[in-house]
């Protein structure tokens, strides 16, 4: 919970979860410079009901498929 709420407040999402765009501010900060296509990779693979935003149990759930 604490990882979610941390990377949640670094990447400046909401209540909604975090967008693409917030997503890959998030991994910048903490100095992960991924390629694009490589981000956009990651976040489809997280946000598992395509709504267009990762919220909390899907960031939960691919932390223990990793």
């Amino acid at each position: 919970m604490r990882m979610w709420s941390n990377f949640r407040s670094k990447c400046g999402g909401t209540n909604q979860g975090v967008n693409r765009q917030e997503f890959a501010h998030g991994l910048k900060m903490y100095g992960l410079n991924y390629r694009p296509e490589l981000m956009t990779q990651m976040f489809d693979s997280i946000d598992t009901n395509l709504s267009g935003h990762i919220q909390i149990f899907e960031f939960i759930d691919s932390e223990y498929t990793l």
